[in-house]
C-alpha cells in the first residue's frame, strides 16, 4: 500500500519532470523564433487562421442540425416530430378517431418522447404521424374509421 510520503515524493518527481519539459519547450521556442523569425510569424498566423476556420465550421455545422422529438408508442418508434405540440395533437386526434367511443386512457397509448438530431426531411406532421401509428398497430387499424 502506498503511504502519504510516497505519494508526495511521486508528485514531486512528476512535477519536476513537467517543469523540465516546459523549460525545454520554452527554450526551443525562443531559439526557433530567433533563428527563423519569418517562419515563426507564418506559423503563428496560419495556426490562428486554422483555429478560426475550425470554429466557423463547428458553428455552421451545429446551426444546420435539426433537433426533434422521437415518438415511441407502446415501445415502437414511429418517427420524429418538430415539437411536443405536434405529437400531442396527433395523439389526441388518434384518440378522437377511435370508433368504439372508448376513452383515450382505455386505448392504452404508452407514449414516450425523446430528443434526437435528425435531417429536416425526416420530420412528420401530425397527420403523417397518425397514419404511421395506425399503419403499424393492428388494434388501431381495426378500431379507427376512415380519416
Amino acid at each position: 500500500m502506498i503511504q502519504g510520503k510516497q505519494i508526495q515524493s511521486l508528485l514531486r518527481r512528476g512535477l519536476r519532470g513537467a517543469r523540465l519539459f516546459l523549460r525545454a519547450a520554452v527554450a526551443f521556442s525562443r531559439s526557433f523564433r530567433k533563428r527563423y523569425p519569418s517562419v515563426s510569424r507564418v506559423l503563428g498566423f496560419s495556426m490562428s487562421a486554422l483555429l478560426a476556420v475550425s470554429i466557423l465550421c463547428t458553428v455552421f455545422s451545429a446551426a444546420g442540425l435539426t433537433y426533434a422529438l422521437e415518438v415511441t408508442v407502446n415501445g415502437t418508434s414511429y418517427g420524429y416530430v418538430e415539437s411536443r405540440q405536434v405529437a400531442d395533437t396527433a395523439l389526441s386526434d388518434l384518440c378522437a378517431s377511435v370508433e368504439t367511443g372508448a376513452d383515450c386512457a382505455e386505448v392504452s397509448l404508452d407514449t414516450q418522447l425523446t430528443y434526437a438530431v435528425v435531417s429536416r426531411d425526416s420530420l412528420l406532421s401530425s397527420e403523417e404521424l397518425i397514419s404511421t401509428i395506425v399503419g403499424g398497430e393492428d388494434k388501431y387499424r381495426q378500431t379507427i374509421g376512415v380519416f
